[in-house]
């Protein structure tokens, strides 16, 4: 493994861990001075060997047996044993209306969601409880193995991110103006994205400012520390103490830095590189193709390294081709994660290979809306289709720096990897199988012309 010298990571303080029923919403404050606002620190805060549980919301969660995710503004579950998806709803003649009191509305196209321990928090869209003329956005806690749902906190603009540090919840809040235009009319106008810490009772208390709108988010802790950068442009990596009094820049990751994660005094993450993959393909399809729909392109595919830096100022490159996670309104997906307590980190693995070709023409409808716009799209479509991994996943004993294929050419790339539990890789999955793609077709299944047929589940492994 190639080793470089780094700059040294900084190691800081401590709190207790989770519990089972909704957060308590306290948080003790470590024994510091406070600091000036305007002061900045020239030396390492004090530091612990203990680390807070961390926990990032995320789009979808499996806890427990089970994947909790979202699909059609609803929150959904998946248990283990049956593989059936169902509304997380505990009303049996509920119709999961959108203006209804039905517990698994989210009516949010972005939701977030935290699983642990019988508890999912989660952020909802309101119909029914405004502030003045608006809609909220909520974060709920629902026990659920009851349905019982709590409303921990409400604000006009989106809860973008929230995190769960112990038993504490910090969520990415919004600050606004509005601004009166010369015509009469108003305009809000978005300031910052401060981070807060939720309080007892719905209050909040600002743990890190956003005057220049970079939208600062959690990241992770480790040795009494917590971590945070920001979302809109990367830049320096921060370490706080955990009652947010102190924070200093501990270094700069690189320029696409991605999957930043911390574990047993390492930063593990995926970072971008100048080099390219290109795939064997030598099929030649003769005919003549719509060129504005058709997808050929694909044959290419920037190569990133996955690497974990040390306290020491070690570096390691721990696989030298993993794809780049998709990176869309400042959410990032995940293509690695750690088993805590087995020691092994779950990566995708860049592999990529050209799998085939469709030739498909479309329905009479969609070419009767295009033709409301004036195109004509009378000629076949060809779309050529690739496989970013080959279908695998492979596994990295972080003790012995072993690594296997746990998960190969399943017939469809994981694009965000949510869990490795119970012998199963819960994922979002991209179907890359010809046969398959062509099955979604006549089956009726709309995908746009790069035939992309996503869906969130599950593969066993192997052992």
């Amino acid at each position: 493994m190639k080793k470089t010298v780094l700059l040294l990571l900084v190691l800081l303080v401590l709190l207790p861990s989770c519990s089972k029923e909704p957060p308590s919403q306290t948080i003790s404050i470590s024994p510091h001075d406070r600091q000036e606002e305007t002061e900045t620190p020239t030396e390492a805060i004090e530091r612990a060997s203990e680390t807070l549980p961390f926990l990032a919301s995320s789009e979808a969660y499996y806890s427990d047996g089970t994947l909790y995710s979202t699909g059609g503004n609803l929150l959904l579950y998946t248990p283990l044993e049956t593989g059936e998806t169902r509304p997380l709803c505990f009303d049996p003649l509920c119709q999961h209306e959108y203006s209804g009191t039905c517990a698994a509305r989210v009516n949010h196209p972005k939701s977030r969601m935290i699983v642990k321990d019988g508890m999912c928090w989660f952020t909802a869209m309101t119909a029914t409880k405004t502030i003045g003329d608006v809609s909220v956005c909520q974060l709920h806690a629902m026990d659920v193995a009851s349905g019982k749902v709590r409303v921990l906190y409400e604000q006009e603009q989106d809860i973008l991110d929230f995190w769960l540090l112990g038993d504490t919840v910090y969520l990415s809040s919004t600050t606004a103006e509005t601004n009166t235009e010369p015509d009469g009319n108003s305009r809000i106008e978005i300031t910052g994205y401060p981070v807060l810490r939720l309080d007892k009772y719905g209050s909040t208390t600002t743990v890190i400012n956003d005057p220049d709108g970079m939208q600062p988010v959690l990241v992770g802790s480790d040795g009494g520390a917590v971590y945070y950068r920001s979302k809109v442009s990367g830049g320096s990596l921060y370490a706080a103490d955990y009652g947010f009094q102190k924070s200093i820049p501990v270094f700069e990751p690189e320029t696409g830095s991605w999957n930043l994660t911390f574990f047993d005094g390492w930063l593990y993450y995926i970072r971008r590189t100048d080099r390219t993959a290109v795939p064997e393909n030598d099929e030649e399809i003769e005919g003549e193709f719509d060129e504005e729909l058709s997808f050929t392109s694909g044959g290419t595919a920037r190569i990133c390294e996955l690497v974990r830096r040390g306290t020491d100022g070690e570096e390691e490159i721990l696989c030298e081709a993993v794809p780049t996670p998709k990176y869309n309104a400042g959410e990032e997906t995940r293509l690695f994660r750690i088993d805590r307590d087995a020691g092994i980190l779950y990566y995708v693995p860049l592999d990529l290979s050209y799998r085939g070709s469709v030739v498909w023409e479309l329905s009479a409808e969609e070419k009767a809306f295009h033709a409301q716009f004036g195109e004509l799209h009378d000629k076949p479509i060809l779309t050529k289709q690739y496989s970013q991994s080959g279908g695998r996943l492979t596994a990295l004993d972080l003790v012995t720096m072993e690594s296997r294929d746990v998960l190969s050419d399943c017939g469809a790339d994981i694009v965000d990897l949510y869990a490795v539990e119970d012998g199963r890789v819960w994922a979002r999955f991209e179907l890359y199988d010809v046969e398959e793609i062509k099955a979604k077709m006549a089956a009726g299944v709309k995908s746009d012309s790069m035939l992309t047929y996503a869906y969130t589940g599950s593969e066993d492994i192997l052992p």
